[in-house]
This record gives structure tokens, C-alpha cells and sequence, in this order.
């Protein structure tokens, strides 16, 4: 049975529990579940220029855009500088394995690029409610660094929690060609899915919201050449 991110996976800690499976059965994966205590200690430090009063907004630029699984009141689109989309972090649990190894997206540093996603804006009074859920979701594996990043909307620039590759982690796989890019896509699959699923439902949505991404786009022309 596929496994799939839901508010109640997240809530009810099945989530981590997945994740705990999967790295128990494949311990060379190279991931690394942190504990509860870390994952509450990164979020406080996250939080430290928060001043609990205003509502925080939050970047989406995959998964989230299409499943965020957290409530929210309001969202706009929003337009991030110095920073791409990019499948550069491995996958090797969830939608890949150790012997087929897919990537997970991210957004990665680079000066003069641009990423288009979504701003999610949390009520203050929800914050400590909601973001336990998203921290589980992107934290688990502290692939990510969260960043506050300042990101434009119709309204103006919001300061934007937002969650990017580390690049001092283990699983940082950086740039990489797309025709070897697009191979492990296609090829990884796991007990949260297919790589080549993410792909296409990223890009897909980001086109149903008008926020087409060439790069993307061909990425998953290419994946879906390779599985006929």
C-alpha cells in the first residue's frame, strides 16, 4: 500500500513512523531521522525572529503548492530572486531506494534566478498549531535549512519561511544533467510512490495556477519518454 503525506500522517506521528521504517530497512541509504527533541530545537531556532504576534507565511514551491496538508488563510502567488527549483537532494526511502535512487526538489542558491511559487499565510494564533506538521514533513531528515527569505506578491514582499537545500548535507546532490536528472526520476519508485509522480504533479499544478516552469516541463517530457 502506497504511502501518502495527510494532515493525519503528519498529527499522528505515522509519518515519522514511516520514515523510521524505512530507514531501518535500508540503513546505508544515507538518511538520518532526527529525534523529537531536535526537530523541536530547529523549529524554535526557525522561529527565534518571529515575534509570535503577526501572522508567518510560508514559501511553497512542490508538494506543498499541490498538497499542503496544514490549514492556512489566505494564499498569493509569489515570486522568490537567487533561488531555482531543483531536484538536487537524493531520494533513497519514500519515492526511491538505495538500488534506484530517485531526487527530491528544493530550491537551491543561485544569483540571478527566480522560482514562482506560493506564499501560505498562517494566522499567529496557528502557528505553534500548524507548523509541528510542516516541520515533520520537511525537517525529519534536516536535508532542508530553513531560510526567511523576502518573497513578492501583487500586495508587496513578505519575509517567507521558506525551506531550501543544505548543501553541507550528505544528501546534497547538486547540479546534475538533466538527461541523467530525468533517468533516475523515471526509474525510482518506493512505498510513498513514484519519483515520476512528483515530477508530474508538480509541474502540472504549477501550469493549473499559471505558473508554468520550462525547466520542469521538459524534465517530465523527458521522464515520461523514458517510460514509453
Amino acid at each position: 500500500m502506497t504511502f501518502r503525506i495527510t494532515r493525519d500522517a503528519l498529527a499522528s506521528g505515522a509519518a515519522l513512523d514511516f520514515i523510521r521504517e524505512e530507514i531501518g530497512s535500508s540503513p546505508e541509504c544515507g538518511h538520518v531521522l532526527l529525534s523529537e527533541a531536535e526537530l523541536a530545537r530547529s523549529m524554535d531556532a526557525a522561529l527565534a525572529p518571529w515575534d509570535r504576534r503577526s501572522d508567518l507565511w510560508l514559501f511553497g514551491y512542490g508538494s506543498l503548492i499541490w498538497n499542503p496538508a496544514f490549514h492556512h488563510a489566505e494564499r498569493r502567488i509569489a515570486l522568490l530572486r537567487g533561488w531555482q527549483r531543483s531536484f538536487c537532494l537524493w531520494m533513497r526511502i519514500g519515492r526511491g531506494s538505495v538500488s534506484q535512487p530517485g531526487l527530491m526538489l528544493a530550491i537551491d542558491e543561485e544569483r540571478g534566478a527566480t522560482c514562482r511559487g506560493v506564499a501560505f499565510r498562517i494566522r499567529a494564533a496557528e502557528v505553534l498549531d500548524e507548523l509541528p506538521l510542516i516541520w515533520v514533513r520537511e525537517m525529519a531528515t534536516g536535508a532542508y535549512d530553513a531560510r526567511w527569505l523576502p518573497v513578492e506578491t501583487a500586495t508587496g514582499t513578505v519575509q517567507a519561511l521558506s525551506f531550501v537545500a543544505d548543501r553541507g548535507h550528505p544528501l546534497y546532490a547538486g547540479h546534475m544533467p538533466d538527461a541523467f536528472a530525468s533517468a533516475l526520476i523515471a526509474d525510482a519508485f518506493g512505498r510513498g510512490g513514484s519519483c515520476a509522480e512528483y515530477l508530474f504533479s508538480t509541474a502540472d499544478h504549477l501550469r493549473e495556477i499559471g505558473l508554468p516552469d520550462p525547466h520542469l516541463d521538459a524534465l517530465a517530457a523527458r521522464v515520461r519518454a523514458l517510460r514509453g
